[in-house]
């Protein structure tokens, strides 16, 4: 193997393909990467997995011999970025790499690539052209589950059809569903990995098109040069939508500006993270309070709301989850709660759904004291 190509088109595709490979694991050949160079398409392949998920990026080369070859990850990527001059030339000797530039000339051990497990990578035939991708996995994997004996917890579902695409997430304490308008006419249902998706969303822009596909039970991400694959999740999932048509809605709250309740719940997390604190919303005409003590202190916030019939109610919510439901919201929210203290948000294209959290023994003692 031997090619020529410029530092920033690798340095680009070799940050990018480490991303899939593991800092440390007991399989060595997991923490290298696959170069493969190729003379009729003048590219170099560079291939990354950890067996949850897998990327490969094609980065513009000169080509002068095919090959392919293992070499340690971080290596690989320290030496790059470090190199002197834009143009790097790879040379591979039996097992050794050699990488020069400028003056700069390196050699590191390298290993064959036949025994590396080589993920599914090639592009489905039938595709779905995305755009909206992003901004739902953002949405919706924070309430997914983390390492959850039910492993469907632990996914987020995407399912397409009737113009829109549909992202949810669940752990069984706190529901969220996010919607996005496509032209896509293609329908599709799989739970995936919200971890992957996480390290998906950081590879993409915002509104950056990628196309996905479905080969057995590994879905596939692709945009030019670049294809991102995981194993999907068999089983069923929450039907979050009828949570939310269920929810009965006693109370209604209505907040004209979201960065408001946010920048409050961020203060009253000051104080709740210490001892994991619940927080109190406290919902009077015209106000919403959120209370907040633990053993290093106490926080009252108040925000201005526009709030509909109903008495005076106030119950205990995790703080955290609201707050991330709240940095989910775009533009105005209206708030439900039920007779039962259910918690509902809704939003454009997105809703959230938590239940209440027991009121603490101490608190209820103090209470009674105090009666």
């Amino acid at each position: 193997m031997q090619l020529t190509i410029k530092k920033d088109v690798l340095l680009s595709a070799v940050k990018t393909t480490q991303k899939a490979v593991p800092g440390k694991s007991s399989l060595q050949l997991l923490e290298c990467m696959l170069l493969e160079a190729s003379d009729s398409g003048q590219e170099l392949t560079l291939t990354g997995n950890n067996l949850e998920i897998a990327i490969q990026c094609k980065a513009e080369a000169v080509v002068e011999d095919n090959g392919n070859t293992l070499v340690n990850a971080k290596l690989f990527s320290e030496l790059v970025e470090k190199l002197p001059e834009e143009d790097i030339l790879l040379r591979q000797d039996a097992n050794r790499l050699m990488i020069k530039s400028g003056a700069s000339e390196f050699c590191i051990a390298v290993m064959p690539a036949d025994a590396y497990p080589r993920p599914e990578m090639a592009e489905p035939e039938n595709t779905i052209e995305l755009d909206s991708l992003k901004d739902l996995v953002l949405r919706t994997t924070f309430a997914a589950g983390i390492d959850d004996a039910n492993p469907v917890l632990n996914g987020i579902l995407l399912s397409m059809g009737k113009g829109s695409l549909t992202a949810a997430g669940c752990d069984g304490r706190r529901f969220a569903l996010a919607t996005a308008a496509v032209e896509n006419t293609g329908t599709f249902k799989a739970i995936i990995p919200a971890k992957m998706l996480g390290e998906l969303a950081k590879l993409i822009g915002s509104k950056e098109k990628i196309n996905v596909g479905f080969s057995g039970a590994t879905v596939l991400f692709t945009k030019p040069g670049f294809v991102f694959s995981c194993r999907t999740i068999e089983g069923e999932y929450v039907a979050i939508q009828k949570l939310v048509q269920q929810v009965d809605r006693k109370q209604e709250i209505r907040i004209k500006n979201t960065t408001d309740l946010t920048s409050a719940l961020e203060r009253v997390m000051l104080v709740s993270t210490q001892s994991n604190a619940p927080m109190e919303f406290i919902v009077t005409a015209g106000k919403l309070a959120l209370k907040a003590e633990a053993e290093l202190g106490r926080v009252y916030e108040t925000i201005a709301v526009e709030t509909g019939e109903g008495t005076e109610t106030g119950f205990l919510y995790n703080p955290k989850y609201l707050l991330d439901a709240a940095k989910a919201v775009k533009g105005e929210a209206v708030i439900y709660i039920s007779a039962k203290g259910m918690l509902l948000i809704t939003a454009e294209n997105f809703n959230f759904i938590t239940a209440p959290v027991a009121r603490p023994k101490s608190v209820i003692a103090t209470e009674k004291v105090a009666a």
